[in-house]
């Protein structure tokens, strides 16, 4: 559930291919947009590609929605429930996106570290780091991290583009957060690792 701190509603994502757009105060349907023109209810159905949104969705300060979905598509929908833009990925989404001024930035299961315009969601780069990716990245003072199934953390220069350090740990399903000097993420066998924001430099592991 997301809820905007810009207008009068909280957005439901559903397993039915389908976000419900409900009155903050009553908690009414104020509107629903499901994106079954994409792929029909009767391939939903039978479980191939299915319309699920995995509770993945940001709002930004003008009330615009965006959502990954299963279906592998990355929707941008306007606070009246109209389509603004989709990008289409060659897997499920399952991270929630980090959102600025002009970008937007999301992990795939296709293995991919997406950005796309935020304006019309054309491909600004596309990053594939070797695994399915569901840990949502994490922006931090021009730069963004991810980890991914691999056990692979990324750090970026949001501006460039380009990864300023890479290093490896066990496999990846959280998402990250910033401790003073330090980027922690947790893995799959239940450690809790930190490296140095800046270098990747391992500083401790914990359970």
């Amino acid at each position: 559930v997301s809820q905007s701190r810009y207008g009068s509603f909280v957005v439901v994502p559903g397993g039915d291919g389908c976000l419900h757009t409900l009155n903050k105060e009553y908690g009414n349907l104020a509107w629903k947009k499901c994106n079954t023109d994409d792929i029909s209810e009767a391939v939903h159905e039978k479980g191939v590609i299915v319309n699920s949104f995995e509770g993945n969705v940001q709002i930004d300060e003008e009330g615009n929605i965006y959502a990954g979905c299963d279906n592998e598509y990355f929707y941008c929908i306007r606070a009246d429930g109209t389509m603004k833009w989709k990008y289409r990925t060659h897997m499920m989404i399952w991270t929630c996106a980090v959102i600025t001024k002009d970008h937007c930035y999301f992990g795939s299961l296709d293995f991919n570290l997406y950005c796309v315009n935020k304006q019309t969601g054309k491909l600004v780069f596309r990053y594939n780091t070797g695994s399915e990716i569901r840990s949502s990245p994490l922006l931090h003072e021009g730069k963004l991290y991810i980890g991914n199934t691999n056990g692979n953390v990324y750090c970026f220069d949001a501006v460039k583009h380009n990864v300023l350090w890479k290093t490896d740990i066990n496999s990846i399903y959280s998402s990250p957060i910033v401790h003073e000097d330090g980027i922690i993420f947790a893995t799959f066998d239940g450690d809790v690792v930190k490296f140095d924001l800046h270098t990747g430099k391992y500083i401790v592991t914990g359970k």
